[in-house]
């Protein structure tokens, strides 16, 4: 107990309070905590190899539909371009028609 409140459980005798500078690791457990280290360093490896796999994953899938938006922005302005082409194809059609009639008109009032 600590000014009334309850830290933790041990032994008696066994447990205390003291600055954090005045800790030093114990050499008896070194060893096995590098062990500890080294397997934790290894998951994390894996789960950042994990993590940057899958983002890749989703980097891949934005582009891919960045693509196909591009794709089917590209066929839109084809078929508006062709559709264009057409009113145009159509206009024509339509004004050699009339500058025929108004030739045939012109040749019908005009004397010989």
């Amino acid at each position: 107990l600590l000014n009334g409140v309850h830290y933790f459980d041990c032994p008696p005798n066994k447990g205390y309070f003291c600055m954090l500078e005045q800790l030093v690791p114990d050499q008896r457990f070194m060893a096995r905590r590098n062990e500890f280290d080294h397997h934790l360093t290894a998951e994390i490896t894996i789960e950042t190899l994990e993590d940057h796999a899958q983002r890749n994953e989703v980097m891949q899938c934005q582009v891919i539909e960045e693509s196909n938006q591009a794709v089917i922005e590209r066929d839109q302005a084809i078929v508006e371009r062709d559709q264009v082409s057409q009113e145009r194809d159509q206009f024509m059609k339509e004004r050699d028609q009339a500058m025929k009639k108004c030739d045939q008109m012109m040749k019908e009032r005009a004397p010989l």
